[in-house]
């Protein structure tokens, strides 16, 4: 897959630094969307939905006051992981406020990529899907995600 066209000359790497659970969070992902490569969160390492929308809301509005301070040099999209799997209780909830605040890119875990494709698209987000094999990259291909981890 290439690089979708609206990364394309936001990111000073293609890269997206990983959301690694109990450790990333808003802090972190400023840090690295300042310096130009994609900065991720677990949705889940947000406790509740309301602290989720919290830092969703954080991180909207500190990357807006960068863009604002230098727009020749507009930081780099943010993404959230969102463990999409019956096991997780919070997923569709976490991915309504994920389409209310315009989460620029959703990582996908564990299923479900389709509907998170439709909802995210609905705004011009993008969908990357967390894959452990061909099997699993060949139906995120087929339910239309932008990248494949």
């Amino acid at each position: 897959m290439a690089l979708p066209d609206s990364l394309k000359n936001r990111l000073s790497l293609p890269l997206v630094a990983a959301p690694m659970f109990l450790i990333s969070g808003p802090e972190l992902a400023l840090a690295c969307c300042k310096q130009g490569i994609v900065g991720s969160f677990p949705a889940l390492n947000q406790r509740t939905s309301e602290g989720f929308e919290q830092w969703l809301i954080q991180m909207n509005n500190e990357l807006e006051a960068l863009r604002d301070a230098d727009p020749d040099h507009p930081p780099a999209p943010y993404a959230v992981n969102l463990i999409v799997h019956r096991t997780n209780p919070r997923w569709q909830a976490d991915l309504e406020l994920c389409v209310k605040h315009r989460v620029p890119i959703i990582i996908t875990s564990l299923g479900a990529a389709s509907q998170v494709v439709d909802a995210a698209h609905s705004y011009g987000g993008l969908v990357f899907h967390d894959v452990t094999n061909q099997k699993h990259a060949r139906k995120a291909a087929e339910a239309g995600v932008d990248g494949i981890i």
